[in-house]
């Protein structure tokens, strides 16, 4: 008994700890950069046009992620410029959904508290800050989040569960697919053979769905670039994969660590030296004897599909200093998962730490992620 009410203690300090920490990074930051222009152009947009976007008028592109836009968008018009705490509140709820989302799936690979710090290194890995503060970000951490989650359940023979969260988590905008397939290729891996079938449905069906759009509305923007051939294709796909290089390890790296160390706030490092100070002090991670090589290759499939669907673009390069930096998400997952295995026995060892706090407290409020907002458009 007294096991049970320690241990539903711990869950719930950090439960406490979580959400503090997401007010205190994110209360304040409010809108910035495209936000402030699809609030100007839904400016006077009717209930029923936002019920039924219109694929060939200007929101046309929403109809390819209507779960998203039914989610958030309504807050743009609706809230306007002002109330910007409300969209914190929304920032705050979405980010510590998306760490529980993926804490669930990533116990079945991992024990308790690597699979805790697997979660909150996805969801706050400072290189891509972007789906931490910036509103019209959100889906880039929530759909892999309710995808990884649906995994999860699917793995547990939880199928019609799982497979409609799936259908929701797919749908719910474009940068799905790249992580349906590639988890799909983790039970493949297992040799599990009808579950990757099962799991690899909504990423075709709405693969299909999406080129339908495409080609019955002509005004829909494209992002696929029509006149690419296989050469532009490889170009497009070797920056893709030297971009992210130079993003996880090379120069931009370190300059981000740097310039995030420097602008950091007095209060801001305070609170990095008591969290570390108290993870000093609890134990251990636990021992792990071996690399699960199905995640990690479904992972690594995960970051080379992104390579693929983002080249059929011929833009979105990888940016350590891009707001539009969105899918690293996906993309360092990878680097995550060897993380876990080759850290230091003391999970909280010295400069890993304490250099990720002090980038993931660089953008709060208190500090510098504001100079980076645009003024609302009048």
């Amino acid at each position: 008994m007294k096991a049970y009410i320690a241990n539903n203690y711990s869950r719930y300090f950090y439960y406490f700890l979580i959400l503090t920490i997401l007010s205190y990074l994110i209360l304040g930051v409010g809108l910035h950069g495209d936000d402030y222009t699809v609030i100007n152009d839904m400016n006077g947009l009717g209930l029923w046009e936002f019920l039924n976007p219109d694929p060939n008028k200007q929101m046309g592109m929403q109809v390819l992620g209507l779960p998203n836009f039914y989610t958030f968008w309504w807050a743009l018009p609706v809230l306007g410029y002002e109330h910007q705490w409300l969209y914190d509140v929304i920032k705050i709820i979405v980010n510590a959904l998306s760490i529980y989302l993926i804490y669930t799936f990533a116990k079945d690979y991992f024990s308790p508290d690597r699979a805790f710090l697997f979660s909150i290194l996805f969801v706050l890995y400072p290189l891509h800050d972007a789906t931490t503060y910036w509103y019209l970000a959100l889906f880039y951490v929530l759909i892999p989040a309710i995808i990884l989650y649906a995994h999860s359940l699917i793995r547990k023979n939880r199928i019609s569960t799982g497979l409609l969260l799936l259908f929701l988590g797919t749908f719910w905008n474009y940068a799905s697919p790249p992580y349906v397939f590639g988890m799909a290729i983790v039970f493949l891996f297992e040799n599990k053979i009808k579950k990757a079938l099962i799991f690899s449905i909504p990423g075709f069906v709405y693969t299909f769905f999406y080129f339908w759009v495409k080609y019955s509305y002509s005004d829909v923007e494209r992002r696929i670039n029509p006149d690419m051939d296989i050469v532009d294709f490889i170009k497009n796909f070797i920056l893709q994969f030297v971009s992210f290089i130079e993003s996880a390890i090379g120069p931009s790296y370190w300059l981000k660590i740097y310039y995030s160390i420097n602008s950091i706030s007095f209060i801001s490092l305070m609170i990095v030296l008591i969290i570390t100070t108290y993870l000093f002090k609890v134990s251990k991670l636990s021992l792990v004897t071996k690399i699960n090589k199905s995640l990690l290759f479904g992972l690594i499939s995960v970051v080379f599909l992104s390579f693929a669907m983002f080249s059929l673009t011929g833009h979105y390069a990888h940016s350590a200093f891009n707001l539009a930096n969105c899918f690293f998400a996906g993309s360092t997952i990878a680097r995550k998962e060897k993380i876990f295995y080759y850290i230091a026995g003391n999970f909280y060892s010295s400069g890993f730490w304490f250099i990720r706090l002090l980038e993931v407290m660089e953008y709060t409020p208190k500090n510098n992620y504001r100079k980076y907002t645009r003024k609302p458009i009048t």
